[in-house]
């Protein structure tokens, strides 16, 4: 069992904060560095490297709660991507590696339970979205990610991905395509959506439902959601929601329940 201050040098070989990077470990301009055991309740402005030769390892977030079985337990998120000496952290279209890290207190000191540093890509620019923690059942936790990418001015495309801890370890348990998306140049089509988790339901993994609410004009030059399909006619404009509701179904993760509930309001 590893105490605080193990798991804090543990912790100090998988994350850096925010603005630290790794690169070749035998250049002179990356030095490691010892941090107060104290970092696992805190975690203020704390820097750490990772000695991989051309990976940058950044600190996204942590959380900490407290499970079905009253543990304390704390989730630190990261992100890997390739090392740049300057922090410029170029390229739409290369998003960054999410990983976690998961401690629970036991007696006087802290234990590292799962270590995945490599869960799945997401966002742009090598920085993948700081992930969203979402209770989705009895002290079961989940985390949201917003995905956001496209061309140059636009519109961005929005898929939002739930991550959770599932048979010891985690994995990408909903995934939805289409969520969101920018006006972008032709000041067309545009819509957002919001989720949450089915209240008052005794599960491990409760409901989820996803409402997308925008703008449409028809026809898109980006195309319209497919729900929109066949449901509006060229020349048309005017408002939409579309209700997308998720069931778990064990190791196939939440599947959508269809068909989506779907209300349009044609301006013209």
């Amino acid at each position: 069992m590893f105490s605080l201050r193990s798991a804090a040098l543990v912790s100090i070989l998988l994350l850096t904060a925010k603005h630290s990077f790794a690169q070749d470990w035998s250049s002179s301009d990356l030095k490691c560095k010892n941090v107060s055991d104290t970092i696992l309740r805190h975690f203020i402005d704390a820097r750490y490297v990772r000695p991989d030769a051309g990976v940058a390892t950044r600190l996204l977030d942590v959380f900490t709660y407290t499970d079905s079985s009253g543990r304390q337990v704390t989730v630190m998120s990261f992100n890997h991507s390739s090392y740049d000496p300057d922090g410029f952290q170029t390229g739409r279209f290369s998003g960054g590696l999410l990983g976690f890290a998961t401690f629970t207190h036991v007696d006087n000191g802290w234990q590292l339970q799962i270590f995945q540093p490599a869960i799945g890509a997401y966002g742009a620019f090598f920085q993948s979205p700081k992930p969203q923690p979402v209770q989705i059942g009895e002290g079961q936790y989940g985390f949201w990610i917003n995905h956001e990418n496209g061309g140059p001015g636009g519109p961005f495309w929005q898929d939002t991905y739930l991550i959770a801890e599932t048979g010891g370890f985690f994995r990408e348990i909903l995934a939805a395509y289409g969520t969101g998306r920018t006006i972008g140049f032709e000041g067309k089509s545009s819509w957002t959506h919001t989720s949450y988790v089915v209240s008052g339901e005794k599960r491990t993994f409760r409901r989820i439902v996803i409402d997308c609410k925008g703008h449409f004009v028809a026809p898109d030059p980006e195309r319209l959601p497919s729900e929109l399909d066949h449901r509006v006619k060229a020349g048309q404009q005017g408002e939409f929601t579309i209700r997308h509701v998720f069931a778990y179904a064990g190791k196939k993760g939440y599947i959508e329940q269809l068909p989506a509930r779907v209300t349009i309001r044609v301006k013209r």
